[in-house]
């Protein structure tokens, strides 16, 4: 299953919840997914296994849908 992008968590929550604690939530979940995907591309790097963004996006964050609808 695809993990949900922050933007995405942010869109779903926004009327369900108190606007400034969801806006520093999603905040918070940008940053992680920066240091995940910062991280994830050193060790790519290092161990020769580079796919580019397009690809890691895609394998990290498009849904089964979205890829069925490209």
């Amino acid at each position: 299953m695809a993990q949900q992008t922050a933007v995405e968590w942010f869109y779903q929550r926004i009327l369900a919840e108190d606007i400034k604690e969801v806006f520093e939530q999603a905040k918070a979940m940008e940053k992680q997914q920066i240091t995940f995907a910062y991280n994830d591309g050193a060790n790519a790097m290092v161990s020769n296994k580079y796919k580019g963004m397009k690809t890691y996006y895609n394998e990290m964050y498009q849904s089964s849908q979205d890829k069925a609808d490209n």
